[in-house]
C-alpha cells in the first residue's frame, strides 16, 4: 500500500496567499488537452505530508458540472497569476471567479522543460 503524500482538510483556506507557498487527484497536463474555462466554487486546504506543510487547492466546476480532480494552487507562478486575474490576494475572494487552465509545455522545474498546466483570465 502507497503512503498517502498529502493529506485532504475540509476546512476553507484562510490567508494571504503570498504568505503560503505528484498526486492523481489533481488535474494535470493529461487532462488539459484544450484549453477549459472552469469556475472556482472553494478553495480549501491540504497537507503535504513530507513536509507537513498546508498548502491551497481549488474545487473547480466546468460547464456547471463538478470537477472530478482537484486543482493545485502552489507554485508561485500560479500564485502569482491567480492574484493578476481577481486583483485579490486572500483566496476565499478566489471563489466565483472564471479562470481558464491551459497546457504550456513550456514550463520547467528545477531547470529542466517539463511542461505544466498554466491559468489566465478567459478571453
Amino acid at each position: 500500500m502507497r503512503e498517502e503524500l498529502i493529506s485532504f482538510l475540509d476546512k476553507p483556506f484562510e490567508g494571504d496567499i503570498l504568505a503560503n507557498r505528484e498526486d492523481d487527484r489533481f488535474i494535470g497536463t493529461v487532462h488539459v488537452v484544450t484549453p477549459r474555462v472552469c469556475k472556482i466554487t472553494a478553495i480549501k486546504t491540504a497537507i503535504l505530508n513530507r513536509e507537513k506543510k498546508e498548502f491551497p487547492y481549488a474545487v473547480l466546476e466546468v460547464n456547471g458540472k463538478p470537477c472530478k480532480r482537484f486543482w493545485q494552487i502552489r507554485c508561485k507562478a500560479v500564485q502569482d497569476a491567480m492574484i493578476h486575474i481577481t486583483g485579490e490576494t486572500q483566496t476565499q475572494k478566489w471563489v466565483g471567479a472564471e479562470i481558464e487552465l491551459y497546457c504550456d509545455p513550456d514550463v520547467t522545474l528545477m531547470g529542466e522543460t517539463v511542461g505544466g498546466v498554466r491559468v489566465r483570465k478567459p478571453s
